[in-house]
């Protein structure tokens, strides 16, 4: 973890240690799965960017073949039970067993991803089409 955090009981907000930067719980748990992503693709040397603006988290894959990737992600959590994508929207409702059993299967996800980059076999391993980049009316 970047910070400690010191909880108030009941309030469901924390401080930062050592200063009065007062943050809420859904940015905390935000920070474990930013902490999480990170932690995790620096393991298995999955390069990736995290960012956010709390408590709304993302992260992107550093590689040419970045929405290929990122469909991969989406399709491979899918399949673990998880609708997925490259964003973590916290809520109220997050707690950090859920967090945790999220960033168990992430853990999976991440090596089976690493693994299809250094056998080039990415895209052949989708099963629709990739994900794009723009967003537009579909009628």
């Amino acid at each position: 973890m970047k910070q400690k955090y010191i909880f108030l009981s009941g309030e469901g907000n924390a401080w930062f240690e050592g200063n009065n930067k007062k943050i809420t719980e859904t940015d905390y748990l935000s920070d474990i799965v930013q902490d999480g992503w990170n932690k995790i693709a620096k393991d298995i040397e999955l390069p990736i960017h995290t960012g956010s603006i709390y408590p709304l988290s993302h992260f992107d894959f550093k590689d040419n073949e970045s929405l290929v990737l990122k469909t991969l992600f989406t399709q491979e959590m899918l399949a673990r039970g998880y609708l997925a994508t490259n964003s973590f929207y916290c809520s109220f409702a997050h707690t950090e067993e859920i967090v945790q059993q999220y960033l168990v299967k992430v853990d999976e996800v991440f090596t089976l991803i690493k693994k299809s980059i250094d056998e080039n076999t990415s895209e052949k391993l989708l099963k629709g089409p990739v994900c794009q980049s723009w967003f537009k009316r579909l009628n």
